[in-house]
């Protein structure tokens, strides 16, 4: 077990629970204007929720994770931070188990390319076996008005996920990059085209 933390919230991270790094804190760190009705796909520790919910007393968060562990520990972390009430997580595959339109989803996916790994960072040999599925289905949750604030990498041709986006009728920003040794991390941000 293990504590991290993002300004005035903290978080305990359960062993086999992905651990909050560079890139959970640049999606937590773009996130502080949420306002409405947040999903956060692959909430690992709970993170995102959590920072949704805390930016903003009115704000109700949702968080999913195939992991069951990690829904737990997600629990935990909710009740530790004061806002338990605004947020419910449930164990899912991306948008199983998951109902209704958003203000905003969050999604930090693994992106690593990896050969016959499992784990939070498994994207499979190209980086995308999780976020092409995930960009084909997150459309259905998203309001006309709302959002999208992702992660993506280098590792995974950042350009293909941008280029996605925009073909599915969604305009593209970046809200911010990261420079690494072997990689430069983005957070991408989608509007439907008619907003």
């Amino acid at each position: 077990m293990k504590k991290v933390y993002f300004n005035s919230l903290s978080f305990i991270v359960d062993e086999g629970v992905y651990e909050p790094s560079d890139d959970s804190f640049l999606l937590a760190k773009n996130c502080p204007n949420a306002q409405g009705d947040v999903l956060d796909v692959g909430t690992g520790c709970g993170i995102g929720a959590i920072v949704a919910c805390a930016a903003n007393g009115k704000n109700r968060a949702i968080g999913t994770d195939i992991n069951e562990g990690a829904v737990e520990n997600a629990k935990k972390n909710a009740r530790a931070n004061g806002i338990w009430g605004r947020c419910s997580f449930i164990r899912g595959d991306l948008f199983e188990n998951v109902e209704g339109k958003f203000d905003l989803i969050l999604f930090n996916p693994p992106y690593l390319p990896t050969k016959n790994e499992d784990g939070a960072w498994d994207g499979g040999t190209d980086g995308r076996k999780v976020i092409d599925r995930f960009l084909e289905g997150f459309g259905e949750h998203l309001k006309q008005d709302g959002r999208l604030i992702m992660i993506d990498s280098s590792l995974d041709n950042t350009e293909k996920t941008v280029g996605k986006l925009e073909k599915k009728g969604f305009s593209v920003r970046v809200l911010e990059k990261k420079h690494m040794w072997f990689e430069t991390i983005s957070v991408l941000e989608a509007r439907w085209r008619a907003w």
